[in-house]
């Protein structure tokens, strides 16, 4: 160990380049125990690797935080090169994640479930109370689709407003933590579409019996009057009526 005149302390090396230097040619450690080394009750270790990889360890040697010569960071596990930053367990962020590109491809949509990113599922596995929910097109019919301007970045877009949808009804609406209306369920629009396109097509299935029906009766209607002029023209062949259809 060596103490400059400057107050640098250097452990492993008499040239310290800083209050305290720690050089080890192929590992530099230093150990923060809270009880005797050989027993501690906690501690933690701070690590360089001559491969530049820095790791900040508990005293049993679980790595808490690692981070490589290239920049890449890990929590609870190894730097990989797949990711800049890799978290072994949970991600929580008590303010706002900005994610400037999103993967260029994927096949399942993503939903939030109590804050937590997650596939949207449609399992009866994760549901109970289920019933059947039937507004349909009286409900469509009362949404205000708009188009707007966006206040972010001043893009015009179009859809709907959330506090009029939640009017209509809540169970389109997102909520924040306040309780305010924040944003449409899209997709849940789709499921009352879904409903008035059913309704629909009972009605167009009743009409098309209805113009069936009428069919049948006017065709009906047409023998019988053909067979009342038969009926005349042959008592009575100079009728009008007899002369027209000769």
């Amino acid at each position: 160990m060596a103490i400059t005149s400057g107050g640098f302390v250097g452990i492993g090396t008499i040239a310290p380049t800083s209050s305290l230097t720690v050089f080890n040619p192929n590992t530099a450690r230093f150990d923060l125990l809270t009880s005797s080394p050989g027993n501690p009750s906690f501690g933690y270790s701070q690590t360089v690797r001559a491969d530049g990889q820095w790791i900040l360890s508990t005293n049993t040697g679980s790595s808490r935080i690692a981070l490589d010569g290239n920049g890449f960071v890990a929590i609870g596990g190894t730097p990989t090169p797949a990711a800049r930053l890799f978290v072994n367990g949970d991600l929580r962020a008590s303010g706002s994640i900005f994610v400037g590109n999103l993967f260029p491809s994927g096949n399942q949509s993503v939903c939030l479930n109590s804050g937590f990113l997650a596939s949207c599922s449609s399992s009866i596995r994760y549901k109970s109370d289920v019933q059947s929910f039937t507004p349909g097109l009286d409900l469509i019919k009362r949404l205000r689709p708009v188009s707007f301007t966006w206040k972010s970045d001043h893009t015009h877009d179009m859809g709907l407003v959330a506090e009029a949808v939640a009017k209509v009804e809540p169970l389109l609406v997102t909520r924040n933590e306040k309780g305010e209306a924040e944003g449409v369920k899209y997709d849940r629009v789709a499921v009352v579409l879904v409903n008035a396109v059913n309704e629909q097509q009972t009605q167009i299935e009743t009409q098309q019996k209805q113009i069936s029906a009428q069919s049948q009766t006017i065709q009906r209607q047409q023998a019988e009057i053909d067979a009342l002029k038969s009926l005349v023209c042959s008592r009575n062949h100079s009728a009008k009526l007899c002369r027209t259809s000769r």
